[in-house]
């Protein structure tokens, strides 16, 4: 989409894996956030958007995945100060709010103590009010979509879903499209601080699941837990905090976004999810 635009003459992009997108306005910077070449990477943009995040822990200890992001994240934001670029976008979550319904950007930030990724956003989020108060957190709720995380794919092509007790709790989606406008939109208006990004449709995991399989059974979450803490003992390190998605009530206003971003949501919940289907996701491509 930043390539797509007449108002954009280059973009590079960096990462620590080999990229394999390809644009004549596109380059690619293989490195991580933390080397000191950074700087040299981001001179002469006018903008920096950051997307970088563990969102699993994996083989990392809590130590290393807090230095990853939330350390990696205000170098970042350190480095485009000193090269003098004042249009930082960072994608943050909903999950700084940890739970509520119908939240506005005012809300406190109170993540949930175990969930690592939310407690890593609310302390970038916090630490950069103070140090960059220009910076634009956007605040997405779940993404979907063809390229979204392999968990989110699972969960809404599976024929089994996660059934909390009811009744269930509810929470919105957004389409990686529409975030993908987001951050278009923040490029080009005089804003700064946090937006939330959700579709407006008010749902629950199992009935996003059941719009695509309707004879899809019940796994009770109580079950998922116990595998887990049985997982566990086998010394498995995989982080499961995900699973408080299944069990958390969670909705926010996008009153501001439509205000201050013009941004309003092109894709229903539902069509969401449908581009997250295999059908869909089988023929992924890059807008």
């Amino acid at each position: 989409m930043l390539c797509a635009s007449s108002e954009v003459t280059q973009v590079v992009g960096i990462d620590r894996r080999p990229c394999h997108f390809e644009d004549k306005k596109f380059s690619a910077s293989q490195m991580d956030i933390h080397s000191p070449e950074l700087p040299a990477a981001m001179a002469g943009a006018d903008a920096v958007v950051h997307l970088a995040f563990g969102v699993m822990r994996g083989e990392m200890s809590e130590t290393e995945q807090a230095h990853n992001n939330v350390a990696g994240t205000l170098k970042v934001f350190d480095d485009a100060a000193r090269c003098g670029i004042r249009k930082v976008v960072n994608l943050s979550s909903v999950s700084v709010y940890g739970a509520g319904s119908g939240l506005d950007e005012s809300a406190p930030l109170r993540p949930a103590v175990n969930f690592n990724y939310a407690r890593h956003k609310a302390e970038i989020e916090r630490a950069a009010a103070g140090r960059h108060p220009h910076v634009i957190h956007l605040r997405s709720h779940l993404i979907f979509g063809r390229q979204c995380r392999a968990f989110l794919k699972a969960m809404v092509n599976a024929r089994f879903f996660i059934a909390p007790p009811a009744p269930y709790p509810t929470l919105q989606i957004v389409h990686e499209d529409d975030v993908a406008r987001a951050v278009m939109l923040a490029l080009t208006r005089d804003v700064r601080g946090p937006f939330n990004l959700a579709a407006p449709e008010v749902t629950s995991i199992p009935e996003l699941v059941k719009s695509r399989r309707r004879h899809a059974l019940p796994l009770p979450l109580s079950w998922v837990r116990a595998a887990v803490s049985l997982a566990r003992r086998w010394g498995n390190r995989d982080e499961f905090t995900w699973l408080d998605v299944f069990d958390t009530t969670l909705t926010v206003r996008c009153d501001k976004a439509n205000r201050e971003l013009g941004w309003y949501p092109l894709y229903s919940a539902w069509q969401a999810v449908e581009d997250t289907s295999e059908k869909r996701s089988g023929s992924a491509n890059v807008r």
